[in-house]
């Protein structure tokens, strides 16, 4: 397959479509959310985002159950992230905190 290029929609063979199924199921096991599986298949794999798209739409219409909790998942994942980053902020501005506070006491200390 030269590079560049992207499987046209207008013809999807059922080996288009089974790879697409593998490999979002692969994504999903990598816990990204749709937008992130339309990319990686589009940069890894050539796969059209029509066809990656419309593969996962049947794969939610026959799994309703899995991709609702499957959603879940990415939520509690994703306020988890925010909460670790917003934490590592937080003790960031802990620690200049306390350097600064050395600093002042340092001076007096000297005088």
């Amino acid at each position: 397959m030269p590079i560049g290029f992207v499987r046209r929609v207008s013809w999807i063979s059922w080996e288009d479509i089974r790879m697409a199924k593998n490999l979002i199921e692969r994504c999903l096991q990598l816990y990204m959310n749709k937008k992130e599986v339309v990319k990686t298949l589009l940069d890894q794999a050539k796969i059209a985002p029509a066809i990656t798209e419309r593969v996962w739409q049947s794969l939610e219409k026959d799994n309703p159950e899995f991709f609702e909790a499957y959603y879940l998942r990415l939520m509690v994942i994703h306020q988890i992230n925010e909460f670790n980053r917003l934490l590592q902020v937080q003790l960031m501005y802990r620690i200049i905190q306390i350097d600064q506070t050395r600093i002042i006491f340092g001076r007096f200390r000297g005088t």
